[in-house]
């Protein structure tokens, strides 16, 4: 077979005569057209156009497998963060919920804790209320104590009247000493404001004088600070006592904190913060 595809005859082919001269004729026309290519050199710019051309493909084979590896790796990078960013997802849900329910648990604590003040503050009026109601009849007590003090001073007083020739001479709880004429020295108390910037004085006359914010006191002291009945003083024949009646902010004399002190003339009383001075004034008795 010739390059036209088509078989020779053979050689020992004993009629050649059958063949037609049409065929003969294409068969020398392509047998002169490839002895033209071979003469030119045209079959070998093809020959080197395909070896470019294969060239080029198998440059381009290469670059389509880089580019396929660099889509794998981009790829496998892509699902390594979708599982990532799922994982993200998965553990944000799990921290809202965790969240939901500290809250809920805070929410219900809060609600205990209101309760319960609720109820503490309940039970503090209900204290305060049974405090001011102790200290109402504790009041009254004292003012039906100081009624009978006042009788029993008084009865004492009528004794002491019908004795006098018998011993010193006594003026309200007070002791009268004898002086060189044979009169009597008599010492009268008193309790002077002076924290207000004028002194009201408040002369002692009972044998037991009470100190106090409320109506019925002896010495009535209308502050804040001042408790109900917040001090008691004592008249006696061996001096003036003056004693705590469990204040709420105390009893001071001359700065020092006392319970229970026995008065001195010039001493300074301080009640809450009110202040007082304790004074003895002596008169002559013929």
């Amino acid at each position: 077979m010739n390059r036209t595809g088509i078989l020779p005859p053979p050689d020992d082919d004993p009629d050649r005569t059958d063949r037609l001269p049409a065929l003969d004729s294409e068969a020398a026309a392509q047998a002169k057209e490839d002895e033209s290519l071979e003469t030119t050199g045209s079959w070998a710019d093809i020959e080197i156009e395909a070896a470019g051309l294969r060239c080029e493909l198998e440059l381009r084979d290469i670059a389509i497998a880089e580019l396929t590896s660099r889509l794998r790796e981009k790829t496998f990078a892509l699902t390594r963060l979708e599982k990532e960013l799922e994982q993200v997802r998965s553990d944000l849900m799990h921290a809202r919920q965790a969240v939901g329910r500290d809250a809920a648990v805070l929410e219900r604590r809060l609600q205990e804790l209101e309760r319960d003040h609720h109820r503490v503050l309940a039970q503090h009026d209900e204290r305060r209320a049974t405090i001011a109601s102790l200290e109402d009849q504790l009041s009254e007590a004292r003012e039906r104590e100081q009624h009978l003090e006042g009788r029993i001073a008084s009865l004492l007083a009528a004794v002491e009247a019908g004795s006098q020739r018998h011993g010193p001479k006594v003026v309200s709880g007070v002791p009268m000493a004898a002086d060189e004429g044979g009169g009597a020295i008599s010492a009268q108390r008193y309790l002077a404001r002076i924290d207000d910037g004028a002194e009201i004085v408040h002369m002692l006359s009972r044998p037991r004088i009470s100190v106090g914010r409320i109506p019925g006191n002896d010495v009535q002291v209308r502050e804040s600070y001042i408790s109900r009945i917040h001090a008691f003083i004592k008249l006696g024949p061996d001096g003036t006592v003056i004693e705590d009646a469990d204040s709420r902010n105390g009893v001071f004399v001359n700065d020092r904190r006392v319970r229970r002190e026995l008065l001195q003339d010039g001493d300074v009383v301080t009640l809450g913060k009110a202040r007082f001075r304790f004074q003895l004034r002596r008169a002559d008795r013929s």
